[in-house]
């Protein structure tokens, strides 16, 4: 395969309550056809260290181009063991859409505040990030997938 014409581009997947849910990574070919999709799911705990990311979801991505095959199915139902509690300060219309991001995931907020400024806390499932990026994905590891616009919503 001649890899000199391959394409590659990023993308990131932001929620009101996640700073970043996941990176995608797009391999297209010579004739900007998608033929390889590799995501990177940013852990709840975990700070998004762009770098990182895109160097997982490249690889994933690379994995689908060689291997000619889908893998690392997302599976968005496991048990869940702990929740972690985010507080969200920011600007009345932000606050609003997380509250409705909250509200449409049955998950459980209440008004909050820190450093004198308010805001909202929110009880957010570890496993949140994978049911958002279940959303749009079956696999972390495409091959020949579909074009999905993730900021369409």
């Amino acid at each position: 395969m001649d890899v000199s014409n391959l394409r590659i581009r990023y993308s990131y997947k932001k929620t009101d309550i996640l700073n970043n849910a996941f990176t995608v990574c797009e391999i297209e070919d010579a004739d900007r056809k998608l033929i390889a999709r590799g995501i990177s799911i940013c852990s709840i705990l975990d700070n998004h260290i762009r770098k990182k990311s895109r160097n997982i979801a490249f690889g994933r991505a690379m994995k689908a181009l060689m291997s000619g095959e889908n893998s690392y199915e997302i599976i968005p139902d496991r048990n869940v063991e702990f929740w972690i509690e985010k507080i969200i300060i920011s600007d009345s219309e932000k606050l609003e859409r997380a509250a409705q991001e909250a509200i449409q995931n049955n998950l459980l907020f209440c008004p909050a505040k820190k450093n004198d400024k308010s805001g909202i806390k929110i009880d957010v499932p570890k496993s949140y990030p994978i049911k958002v990026a279940a959303k749009y994905f079956q696999f972390k590891s495409e091959y020949m997938p579909d074009h999905i616009d993730i900021y369409s919503e």
